[in-house]
């Protein structure tokens, strides 16, 4: 069985299932992590500004020397060292506090904000996130108020690592859904190689049933029911027509063989002309019978398990020659290409095949023209044609030339029982082959390729 592609895996419902949810639960993640991401630091950074705002109040309240004290003794109290003070004159230089700058960019109104500033300010290195305030105090000292954002960006980080999770567990589910995916496409697959082996004559094959009993199963019982009926109603059909050819095969003969003393008897006689007649048309009907039995045994034969290897070659020249003083009578052409290099041999059954390309060779010397051309070729593949510059087929009747019995307008004139083409096509379904009847006005081909396309 060969590999499963991700293209056929696309094709499956169950395969676009996972993915839609998969997306789907991907988005609904991303979207939750997000709300509560923002939803959590607004809160954060709510308590933050109360904090500073209840800070930078008292700063405001007590009296203006007890200021660098409060500063000190919060600093003290700060175990965490995300606290910012910064306590600077009208003209900006350094009085108190852990900030040594004041950030550029602040804008001094009193309300907090988020920026990022030089750690350098309080006496760090490298850039940080910090919410911080700017007052003027009632002695017009400047008052740098804040705090690091440090819980923010741990809850950032945390959010970030349940993503990471939440995607790993979407591709494990993606990569499930594959796996499960791959499952009714191997069965397809088998259905498909059952369905053409059924097409192609094996009506004994039926479809895998296995024991999970789901949907494909439940098709493939229903199938194998109807392959069954089928099959019956086959064999009872191909049991009736060969019993009816059998028996009238019988009477035939025996009428034959009758018609054949009246001739001795009437011999010299009016009457023994038309004792010929009726002979030619009992020879006819019995050549028919022959024929269909003929078409019904290789049609119901099991005779693949004695094929070996063929030489093509060999069979093309045999028939080259069996044939050569035939086309010679018509003063017919019988060309024979073979190619330079050996296209080696096929599996099957050499008389089965040789009887299959006699009757092609035979068909295209009864309907070429008189000092006509018929060649039978071989090529690479291996693929084997005979063509002729006959009138030609129909295109309406092309379709229809392989089926027994079947003349077409150009066949009805010349001798033969219209079963030779089923023969062939009987043949190469029962090899596998492909047989294709091309023609245009002066130009007939019949192709046999010994290979399935």
């Amino acid at each position: 069985m060969s590999s499963v592609k991700l293209s056929d895996s696309w094709r499956t419902t169950t395969f676009r299932l996972v993915l839609l949810y998969g997306f789907a639960f991907g988005l609904s993640v991303i979207a939750l992590v997000t709300l509560i991401y923002f939803h959590t630091a607004r809160y954060i950074n709510q308590q933050i500004d109360q904090v500073l705002q209840a800070e930078s109040h008292s700063c405001h309240v007590i009296p203006s020397p007890e200021v660098p004290r409060f500063i000190a003794s919060a600093l003290k109290l700060d175990v965490r060292k995300i606290e910012i003070f910064g306590l600077f004159s009208p003209q900006g230089e350094y009085l108190s506090g852990n900030a040594r700058h004041l950030p550029g960019g602040m804008v001094w109104d009193g309300r907090p904000r988020s920026i990022r500033v030089d750690q350098r300010v309080i006496g760090k290195a490298g850039e940080t996130s910090i919410r911080a305030l700017v007052t003027i105090l009632p002695d017009q000292n400047i008052l740098l108020v804040g705090r690091e954002e440090r819980q923010i960006g741990e809850i950032r980080n945390i959010l970030l690592e349940a993503l990471a999770g939440a995607a790993g567990i979407i591709v494990l589910v993606t990569l499930a859904g594959v796996r499960l995916s791959v499952v009714p496409i191997r069965r397809i697959r088998e259905v498909q190689a059952i369905s053409e082996a059924v097409r192609d004559g094996e009506i004994g094959r039926r479809f895998p049933v296995s024991h999970r009993n789901d949907e494909l199963d439940m098709l493939a019982r229903i199938v194998n029911e109807m392959l069954d009926d089928t099959e019956h109603r086959m064999r009872d059909i191909k049991g009736t027509s060969d019993s009816i050819a059998h028996n009238l095969r019988t009477p035939l003969t025996r009428l034959r063989a009758l018609l054949n003393r009246l001739t001795h008897l009437t011999e010299g006689t009016g009457a023994n002309t038309v004792v010929l007649q009726a002979t030619e048309e009992v020879d006819q009907l019995l050549s028919r019978f022959r024929a269909l039995l003929r078409v019904s045994e290789i049609s119901g034969t099991m005779r693949q398990e004695a094929f070996g290897e063929v030489d093509l070659a060999s069979i093309l020249k045999n028939i080259h020659d069996a044939y050569a003083p035939v086309a010679e009578e018509r003063d017919i052409e019988l060309a024979l290409e073979l190619p330079s290099i050996s296209v080696g041999k096929v599996l099957g059954d050499a008389s089965l095949l040789f009887e299959a390309l006699l009757n092609l060779v035979d068909n295209a010397i009864k309907f070429a023209p008189d000092a006509g051309r018929v060649c039978l070729s071989l090529a690479a593949g291996p693929v084997i044609s005979v063509e002729d510059n006959g009138p030609g087929i129909s295109p309406d009747e092309i379709h229809l030339i392989t089926q027994p019995f079947y003349r077409g307008g150009a066949g009805r004139s010349v001798p033969g029982s219209g079963v030779g083409l089923s023969i062939v096509a009987a043949i190469a379904s029962l090899h596998g082959f492909d047989f294709e009847l091309t023609s245009v006005p002066g130009r007939t081909k019949a192709t046999l390729y010994c290979f399935k396309r």
